[in-house]
């Protein structure tokens, strides 16, 4: 739980949420966390399982076929994320190409 904390994609609740909590539950709760807006992307991402030359304030960045998936994946739920990618992004993802000879 600490790594998600420390990483942003989960928050510990305060005192006053825990204390509602344990009434609810009827037993004390020590400690609790909810999912940030950023946690919340990482689920919905579980659970779904080049184009022309870099603008000025843009990087040119290669990747193996296997990640290249998964940035497509993620683009393909744009709309569901708290935090969507970029429409330069989007479009990026969209033309980009295989270099066979680099296999990227």
């Amino acid at each position: 739980m600490e790594s998600s904390v420390r990483v942003g994609l989960s928050e510990l609740v305060n005192r006053e949420t825990r204390a509602e909590l344990s009434a609810q539950d009827a037993r004390p709760i020590r400690w609790a966390a909810r999912l940030t807006p950023y946690g919340g992307d990482a689920v919905v991402y579980a659970r779904t399982r080049l184009g022309a030359e870099p603008g000025p304030e843009e990087q040119l960045v290669t990747l193996r076929p296997g990640r290249m998936a998964a940035l497509r994946v993620f683009i393909s739920i744009a709309d569901e994320l708290a935090t969507a990618p970029t429409e330069r992004l989007v479009a990026r993802v969209r033309t980009s190409g295989l270099s066979r000879a680099d296999n990227r």
